[in-house]
Protein backbone atom coordinates (compact mmCIF):
# COMPACT_ATOMS: atom_id res chain seq x y z
CA UNK A 1 0.00 0.00 0.00
CA UNK A 2 1.41 3.90 -0.87
CA UNK A 3 -0.85 6.09 -1.55
CA UNK A 4 -0.08 9.45 -2.61
CA UNK A 5 -1.75 12.00 0.27
CA UNK A 6 -3.00 15.31 -0.97
CA UNK A 7 -3.86 17.96 1.94
CA UNK A 8 -4.55 21.56 1.38
CA UNK A 9 -1.70 23.80 2.15
CA UNK A 10 -2.36 26.87 4.26
CA UNK A 11 -0.40 29.62 5.75
CA UNK A 12 0.26 28.88 9.51
CA UNK A 13 0.43 31.11 12.74
CA UNK A 14 2.27 30.77 16.17
CA UNK A 15 -0.46 31.29 18.48
CA UNK A 16 -0.20 31.88 22.15
CA UNK A 17 -3.33 30.19 23.72
CA UNK A 18 -4.15 31.39 27.20
CA UNK A 19 -6.89 29.29 29.57
CA UNK A 20 -9.34 30.55 31.52
CA UNK A 21 -7.29 29.83 34.47
CA UNK A 22 -4.16 31.93 33.16
CA UNK A 23 -2.06 28.73 32.56
CA UNK A 24 -1.60 28.71 28.41
CA UNK A 25 0.92 27.59 25.85
CA UNK A 26 2.33 28.12 22.20
CA UNK A 27 0.94 26.10 19.36
CA UNK A 28 0.51 26.72 15.58
CA UNK A 29 -2.78 27.03 13.85
CA UNK A 30 -3.99 27.80 10.02
CA UNK A 31 -6.56 30.52 9.75
CA UNK A 32 -9.56 27.82 9.61
CA UNK A 33 -8.34 26.00 13.00
CA UNK A 34 -8.15 29.15 14.65
CA UNK A 35 -11.73 30.53 13.26
CA UNK A 36 -12.97 26.88 14.89
CA UNK A 37 -11.38 27.58 18.17
CA UNK A 38 -12.62 31.53 18.55
CA UNK A 39 -16.30 29.96 17.74
CA UNK A 40 -16.01 26.51 20.31
CA UNK A 41 -13.80 27.23 22.92
CA UNK A 42 -14.91 30.73 25.02
CA UNK A 43 -13.04 30.05 27.79
CA UNK A 44 -9.59 30.05 25.81
CA UNK A 45 -7.68 33.73 24.57
CA UNK A 46 -6.13 33.10 21.18
CA UNK A 47 -3.57 35.84 20.61
CA UNK A 48 -1.60 35.34 16.77
CA UNK A 49 2.05 36.09 17.04
CA UNK A 50 3.23 35.77 13.88
CA UNK A 51 2.99 34.00 10.47
CA UNK A 52 5.36 30.74 10.25
CA UNK A 53 4.30 30.37 6.52
CA UNK A 54 3.56 27.48 4.84
CA UNK A 55 4.26 23.98 4.48
CA UNK A 56 7.15 23.68 2.26
CA UNK A 57 6.16 22.86 -1.51
CA UNK A 58 9.30 20.46 -2.10
CA UNK A 59 7.52 17.61 -0.28
CA UNK A 60 5.29 13.79 -1.50
CA UNK A 61 3.19 12.72 1.60
CA UNK A 62 2.23 8.92 1.05
CA UNK A 63 0.48 6.53 3.50
CA UNK A 64 1.89 3.21 3.62
CA UNK A 65 0.63 1.23 6.31
CA UNK A 66 -2.91 1.21 8.19
CA UNK A 67 -4.57 -1.05 10.65
CA UNK A 68 -7.11 -0.84 13.26
CA UNK A 69 -8.73 -2.85 15.63
CA UNK A 70 -12.21 -2.30 17.86
CA UNK A 71 -11.51 2.02 18.73
CA UNK A 72 -7.98 2.35 17.61
CA UNK A 73 -5.98 3.36 14.34
CA UNK A 74 -3.11 3.27 13.24
CA UNK A 75 -1.80 4.95 9.93
CA UNK A 76 2.04 4.99 8.94
CA UNK A 77 3.69 7.55 6.69
CA UNK A 78 6.28 8.31 4.35
CA UNK A 79 7.31 12.11 3.42
CA UNK A 80 9.98 12.54 0.82
CA UNK A 81 11.74 15.75 0.62
CA UNK A 82 14.59 17.29 -1.48
CA UNK A 83 15.60 19.42 1.58
CA UNK A 84 15.63 18.30 5.38
CA UNK A 85 13.07 19.41 6.92
CA UNK A 86 13.20 20.44 10.78
CA UNK A 87 10.63 21.18 13.74
CA UNK A 88 8.41 23.75 12.65
CA UNK A 89 8.35 22.29 8.96
CA UNK A 90 6.24 19.07 10.78
CA UNK A 91 4.90 21.50 13.72
CA UNK A 92 3.41 23.50 9.90
CA UNK A 93 2.34 19.68 8.35
CA UNK A 94 0.29 19.07 11.82
CA UNK A 95 -1.40 22.05 11.56
CA UNK A 96 -2.34 21.58 8.59
CA UNK A 97 -3.56 18.21 9.31
CA UNK A 98 -1.54 16.47 7.17
CA UNK A 99 -1.64 13.69 9.61
CA UNK A 100 -3.79 11.69 11.52
CA UNK A 101 -4.50 13.63 14.79
CA UNK A 102 -4.30 11.33 18.07
CA UNK A 103 -2.36 10.59 20.85
CA UNK A 104 0.88 10.18 18.06
CA UNK A 105 0.30 12.55 15.51
CA UNK A 106 2.79 12.21 12.82
CA UNK A 107 5.87 11.30 14.99
CA UNK A 108 8.95 10.68 13.60
CA UNK A 109 10.11 7.25 13.19
CA UNK A 110 13.30 7.42 11.07
CA UNK A 111 15.15 9.79 8.64
CA UNK A 112 17.55 8.63 5.96
CA UNK A 113 18.88 9.93 2.59
CA UNK A 114 17.78 7.52 -0.49
CA UNK A 115 19.11 8.67 -4.18
CA UNK A 116 19.62 12.66 -2.57
CA UNK A 117 16.08 12.43 -1.37
CA UNK A 118 15.63 13.16 2.52
CA UNK A 119 12.68 9.97 3.19
CA UNK A 120 10.94 10.02 7.02
CA UNK A 121 9.27 7.56 8.40
CA UNK A 122 6.09 8.85 10.03
CA UNK A 123 3.27 7.12 12.22
CA UNK A 124 -0.07 8.60 13.75
CA UNK A 125 -2.15 6.63 16.37
CA UNK A 126 -5.50 7.61 18.14
CA UNK A 127 -8.25 5.67 19.64
CA UNK A 128 -11.75 6.52 20.10
CA UNK A 129 -10.83 9.00 22.74
CA UNK A 130 -9.63 11.61 20.23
Amino acid sequence: MRELINFKSAEVFRVKETWKDGRGCETFYTQESLDYNHKWYKTSEFTVLGSVGVPSPAIQLYKTGYSTSRCYVRVEYELHSDVELDALEFAKLRANHAFLYGQRTGDLLSHAVVDGKHVYQLVSECDSGD
